[in-house]
């Protein structure tokens, strides 16, 4: 595992993180699920993808719309 100055790198389960998204579960909520600080999500997110939060949320949760649409 890396280590950022001593403490050991927050694990992030990309896959979950990006269901968590299609629900439209909000940064408070995904930083719950996994166990850490919206910071840490922020942070993390912007490591994995190379963008935002907010940027990779908006594109991610619009498939879950698509997906709530296609039920209804």
């Amino acid at each position: 595992m890396a280590t950022r100055k001593g403490r050991p790198v927050k694990e992030i389960n990309f896959d979950e993180f990006e269901k968590l998204c299609l629900f439209q579960c909000t940064l408070s909520e995904i930083a719950a699920w996994f166990c850490c600080s919206e910071d840490t999500i922020e942070r993390r997110v912007e490591e994995e993808y190379g963008k935002t939060f907010a940027e990779v949320f908006s594109k991610k949760k619009k498939f879950g719309k698509i997906s709530l649409r296609r039920t209804m």
